[in-house]
């Protein structure tokens, strides 16, 4: 990725944020690292009209100073996506318990519904497991019935949705939605970012290094 796309991809995540509800975490992070892409803009702009500076001091300046500003923004995504994964796990690892057997009891139910669904076509099989959460747990928590039916792939996260569905409530799943969005959000958001991270920081040390190896000044006499 160039840095041009990735302030494209920034740009379109940006849209993507604020169209979350307002006074919510996600649209507050959206806000702060679109801020700290603004306060890049308006440095370079304020030292394209400084005429104290020499080019290479100004080239410098603004590296630095994005930089700092792409890093501030990186440790703002990092805090929010720590804080959206503890959500999505909490909320995951219901309907990933709800797959497993809650007790010998349980796992007795589940058996007797894998062997009754043995012979029947696979897409009647599939039509049962929306309407019956036993037979949608009994796919998914079976490796014998997912090779039975070749549940892999598509069909593994359409099951997957389904006990969803019958697991959370509408609250819930409404807020699993939101959280998958942000989070794939704040990942594009982070992978932009990195790219104008190192190439500003690669940047610093060049032109640091390149002031570093000019030759000194003969001292006045």
């Amino acid at each position: 990725m160039t840095p041009d796309q990735a302030k494209l991809r920034i740009r379109a995540r940006f849209k993507r944020l604020a169209q979350f509800p307002q006074n919510t975490a996600g649209h507050a992070v959206g806000n702060a690292v679109e801020q700290s892409y603004k306060a890049v803009e308006e440095y370079s702009k304020s030292l394209s009209r400084d005429n104290t500076k020499t080019a290479a001091a100004k080239q410098l300046a603004k590296a630095r100073y994005e930089a700092k500003a792409w890093q501030q923004a990186l440790k703002t995504i990092s805090r929010r996506v720590d804080h959206v994964t503890e959500a999505l796990i909490a909320l995951d690892g219901r309907v990933e318990k709800a797959m497993q057997p809650s007790g010998s009891q349980d796992a007795i139910i589940l058996s007797m519904t894998a062997s009754q669904l043995k012979g029947v076509e696979r897409k009647a099989v599939f039509s049962m497991a929306k309407e019956d959460k036993d037979v949608c747990r009994s796919l998914l928590s079976s490796p014998i019935m997912r090779h039975e039916f070749n549940i892999q792939g598509k069909t593994l996260e359409s099951l997957k949705d389904t006990l969803t569905g019958m697991v959370l409530n509408n609250d819930e799943q409404q807020r699993l939605s939101a959280l998958r969005l942000e989070a794939q959000t704040l990942v594009d958001l982070d992978d932009a970012l990195e790219v104008l991270n190192y190439n500003a920081t690669a940047a610093v040390k060049r032109i640091e290094a390149g002031q570093a190896h000019e030759p000194a000044l003969p001292e006045a006499v």
